[in-house]
This record gives C-alpha cells, structure tokens and sequence, in this order.
C-alpha cells in the first residue's frame, strides 16, 4: 500500500478546504501542530488554504525553498491528526 499524498489527506480529513494553513499551528485544531518552519514556506508560494494546499503534488510541495520531506512528514501528520478529531 502507498503513503497517502497530503493532499488525498486534505480530502480525507472533512476539515473545510478555507481553513487557513496556519492554523494547522494551533493545538485546538490538531493534536499534532506544525510549527510556523512547515507554514512559512508554503505561504512565501502564496498557499494560505487547505484548498490552495490540496492542488500541489507531494513532488511540487518539495520543491519549494524551506520545505524538505520531514515538513512534509509533519504537515501530513497534522492534517491527520486533525481529520482524526473533526467531529
């Protein structure tokens, strides 16, 4: 079985596509939080939603400067944690 990509764990997750990719940050929105290290690459590319997040490939996501496979690890991390606990 594959990994999931992040963004089959954005749909997965029931969380709304305009939740601010900053607020994977807050201990309220996931038991897994992300620091601002994962969340400032993405939004120095212009990617503030989950929406925006789920249009670029797991391979796009490292291409961009800062954003490395252990943040992506950490971003999947947070987004299933999240899922995990949406109501």
């Amino acid at each position: 079985m594959t990994e999931p990509t992040l963004a089959d764990l954005i749909h997965a997750s029931g969380l709304p596509g305009g939740t601010f990719v900053a607020a994977l940050r807050d201990p309220g929105v996931t038991s897994a939080p992300v620091s601002w290290h994962v969340t400032k690459p993405l939004t120095s590319q212009g990617v503030h939603t989950l929406r925006q997040l789920a249009v670029f490939t797991d391979a796009d996501l490292l291409t961009f400067t800062g954003f490395g496979p252990a943040r992506l690890a950490d971003l999947k991390a947070a987004v299933r944690a999240a899922g995990t606990e949406t109501p």
